[in-house]
This record gives structure tokens, sequence and C-alpha cells, in this order.
């Protein structure tokens, strides 16, 4: 919980994955965000039905199709989806370089270098709003590859520009982020759209194979890409940083167009396609846990305080960043599989308080550093560092996937990319006030880029604040959909036009 990060955009997942607090590196460097799209990976797949003799069931309608998928199709969208995030390396690729370009450059304090982040992740709110074009305006006949081209080729152009034009105004430095911020949000709605296809009609097999080659190529491009900044950084022009990182884009425009499309449900128009989103939401069992997503996300955090400690105080420099945040991508990858294969069918309202409490210990932990205890008892800085953000980074890994998995189980065909947008909305709005809330917090405590007499205030302050999501634990169901029945049973009846009936109905 405690390490939505500071790269462009979006968590961290973290965030999956993963909401902001206090943690050293955990967020003061990386953010996953985003990340969003590890929990799709664990869908729990239709296990195709067959009749009483043995035959295979018929088709029934749209909604009632069979789960097999092409392996022409499979094979080329799981690529793409792993391509899509490579994407996401981008954000962390270039999250080191924005800060010492905003801190450096532009002389910014961490209160209002906090402010900047914000507005630079704005575009990630919008998100619902690119889910809905994608799935119900389709753009010279596709709902997918069109609006995947177009953000990467937001990506590629601002990434370019930021690139060649090295006296950019601090405006147009946000202004151009911004952008990129945007092309990634597009992206991002286009690769959960095409995992959450994919894997309604995957075997356990497939699925298995999906989770491991995805989780692994994201968190291993995440790692590679952390590091590669931080050599490069000491080495080049912040400039030249970016106009690399422009390659990526590049290559997903190319593979946009080797999307194969699903056409076999029914295309929704924006009204229809509105009123089953809004039934949908409707449900306790989907209104309940982005009410949870929200207030957790409001958690404040002093990661951007940290950061300027790190660097002010302890003189660390951007290698050493890009070796945490490398080792902390690991840390992450572990969390994935710790999850997936132990703690899967624990009860999520138990798992979620446990990893809570450890999440606000750890987050106390940075007031040892601050304090210079570890020096007494012998522990280096980069030592310390190094275990404190992996132990948070793992154990916020396994915080926050079950929440995000339990969701993208009941993502209804048609509007994948809306639903799930829809969730990670809420994460972001309460990201934001975070954010600004973060901002005051760390003006109010009088804590500057030389001055850092209130940071342990404000540690403990934000550590505190991260137990309070847990008197609203009761927000979230016990436990997530075992098997098609349970699944059908819960979603179906809001997929028709009679399901606000089921609005009242408890979890």
């Amino acid at each position: 919980m405690c390490g939505r990060g500071y790269a462009v955009g979006v968590p961290r997942r973290r965030v999956l994955s993963h909401p902001e607090g206090c943690s050293i590196m955990h967020k003061c460097v990386i953010g996953h965000l985003a990340d969003d799209t590890d929990s799709v990976l664990f869908v729990n797949p239709k296990i195709y039905k067959a009749t009483p003799d043995g035959s295979p069931r018929p088709v029934e309608s749209g909604n009632d199709l069979p789960l097999y998928t092409s392996p022409r199709r499979r094979s080329y969208n799981e690529v793409i989806s792993c391509v899509i995030a490579m994407l996401h390396g981008v954000e962390v690729f270039t999250s080191l370089p924005i800060l010492y370009l905003y801190k450096d450059d532009f002389k910014l304090g961490p209160a209002m270098l906090i402010f900047i982040l914000g507005i630079i992740r704005i575009p990630m709110n919008v998100k619902i709003l690119f889910a809905f074009m994608s799935d119900g305006v389709p753009l010279f006949g596709s709902r997918r590859r069109s609006y995947l081209i177009i953000g990467s080729m937001l990506c590629l152009a601002s990434n370019v520009t930021l690139g060649f034009c090295a006296h950019l105004s601090l405006l147009w430095t946000t202004v151009l982020l911004a952008v990129s911020s945007l092309g990634m949000a597009l992206c991002s709605v286009i690769g959960e759209a095409l995992i959450i296809e994919t894997g309604r009609r995957q075997s356990n097999d497939q699925v298995t194979r999906t989770i491991s080659t995805f989780c692994a190529f994201r968190k291993i491009t995440f790692a590679g890409m952390s590091y590669l900044s931080s050599v490069l950084i000491m080495m080049m022009a912040k400039q030249q940083l970016f106009l690399m990182c422009s390659v990526i884009p590049l290559i997903v425009v190319i593979s946009a167009f080797f999307i194969v499309e699903d056409y076999t449900h029914p295309q929704l128009s924006v009204k229809e396609q509105w009123t089953k989103l809004v039934n949908f939401v409707g449900k306790p069992e989907i209104k309940r846990p982005s009410t949870f997503l929200f207030i957790s996300m409001l958690v404040p955090s002093a990661g951007t305080a940290l950061f300027y400690f790190m660097t002010e105080e302890l003189h660390f420099d951007p290698e050493l960043f890009g070796r945490f945040a490398a080792i902390q991508a690991f840390a992450s990858l572990i969390g994935v599989y710790c999850y997936a294969y132990i703690f899967r069918d624990c009860s999520i309202r138990k798992l979620f308080v446990w990893t809570t409490l450890l999440v606000s210990m750890c987050c106390l932990l940075s007031i040892v550093l601050v304090e210079r205890w570890n020096l007494k008892l012998g522990i280096p800085d980069t030592a310390f560092v190094i275990t404190d953000s992996s132990l948070l980074q793992l154990v916020g890994e396994i915080n926050s996937l079950p929440i995000f998995i339990m969701a993208t189980r009941l993502c209804p065909p048609g509007i994948e990319s809306s639903m799930y947008s829809f969730l990670w909305t809420a994460q972001f709005l309460g990201l934001d006030v975070s954010t600004y809330l973060s901002s005051l917090l760390t003006y109010a405590f009088g804590i500057s880029a030389n001055h850092f007499g209130g940071l342990v205030q404000l540690i403990v302050l934000c550590a505190v604040a991260h137990i309070i999501p847990i008197f609203y634990v009761h927000l979230l169901p016990d436990s997530i959909p075992k098997t098609i029945e349970d699944d059908e049973a819960e979603t179906r009846p809001c997929l028709q036009d009679g399901g606000a009936a089921e609005e009242g109905r408890e979890m």
C-alpha cells in the first residue's frame, strides 16, 4: 500500500498495482501503475461445459460463447499485450529523469514537485472515457487497433519533442509529459481489453502460461529499464533519455497492425454501453469494492520528501536509485506469484487487514533511516533501503491484487475496457486527492529541499493513516467466486435491463 511512486501516469500494482505511503524507495522512484494489468491475468477461466452425453454445449447467444480462442488470435494478442506492457517501461525508464529534471533543472521543492506530478497524472482520471470510445465507437472499423495507434503516436510525439527541445519551459515540459501520460492511458485501456477478451475463453493451462509469461516479462522489463535509466542519466543528458525511450512507442505502433479483433460479441451503442455499465456498477459486488478502492487511495505519502532526503542528505546517486528500483521489480514479481500460489484461497478481508498492518509497520522503518539509527546498528544505508523497499513492494503486491482480480472476474462481454477502467478511475481519483494532500502536508511540516525537520512527523502520520482503510474492509467480499456457476449467477442479472433490482442484495 505504500508504494505509488512517481512514474508519470499511473501506479504500481500496484499499482496493481498499488497506493501511496512512506516507503523509502517504493514511492520515491518507481510507481507501478498502474499497473494495472497484472491482476487481469488471474482471471479464473470459464471451463467449457459439456452436455450429459459428453458433447460440447451449443452456443445459445452472443453472451454464451464458446470458450475456445483460435490459436492465431490468442498468440497474436498475447504478444501484443506484452508489447503494451513494455510501453509501461517508458514510465519506469523516464521516472528518474523526470524527478531530477524538476528537482535540478527547475529547482522545485518537494511540495511543488508532488503537485506537478499530480497534474501529469490527470489523464489517467479520464481513462473511463477512452474505454467507452474503444468499446462503443470504432474508428475505421476497429475497436482496438485504431485507438492503440493513436495512443502510441501521442507517446512517440511527446517523447521525441522532449528529446529534441533542450530548453523547454516548466509549462511546456509538464504539458508534454501529460500528453505522454494521455497516450499511455489509451494504450493501457486497449491492453486491458485484449487480456480480458483472451482470458475469458482460455483453459487453465492457457491462463497459467499467460500469467507466467506476461508477469515475468513485465517485471523483468521494469527491472531492466529502471537500472538502465539510472546508469544512463549519469552519462547522458536527460533529453537524450526521452529520445531513446521513444523507440518503444514506435514498436507498439507497428504491433497494432497485427491485432486480431474480437467480432463475436455484438457491438453496443454508446447508450447501450452506458446502460450496461451503470447496471453493472450498481451491483454491490462492484460498487462496494470501488468505494473501498477510492478510500484506500486517500492515504498521504512521504515518498517525495524521502527522495529529497536521500539525494541531499545521504547523497545517493542515480545509479543507486536504479539498483533499488530493479530489486523492487523482482520483489514485486515474487509478490505476484506468492499470491497466485500461496494466498489465492485466503479470505480477502483477512489478507488485506494483515498485509495493511505489515505495510504500515514497513513505512515506520523509514524513521530508522532519517534518524540514522541504522548506522548505530551497523546497517549501511543502502542495505537498509533495499531491505525496506523490497519487503514493502512484496507485501504491497499481495495486498492489492485480490481486489482487482475480483473485479476482473466480473467484467462482462462488450464493456471490458469500460468496466476495468471504471475501477482504475476510482483508484486514480483517490490517488489524486492523496497527492495534493501529501503536497499540503509536506508544506505544513516545513519540509523543503534542504530542511527535513518535520520529516519524522510526516512519516508517522502517513504510517498511521495507512491503517484507516482497515475500518472499511467490510466493503470487500470475503472471497472471490471459484466456479463458473457462482460467476454467472453473480454477473448475469446486472447485465440485463432489470439488473437494478439486484442492487439491494447484500454480498
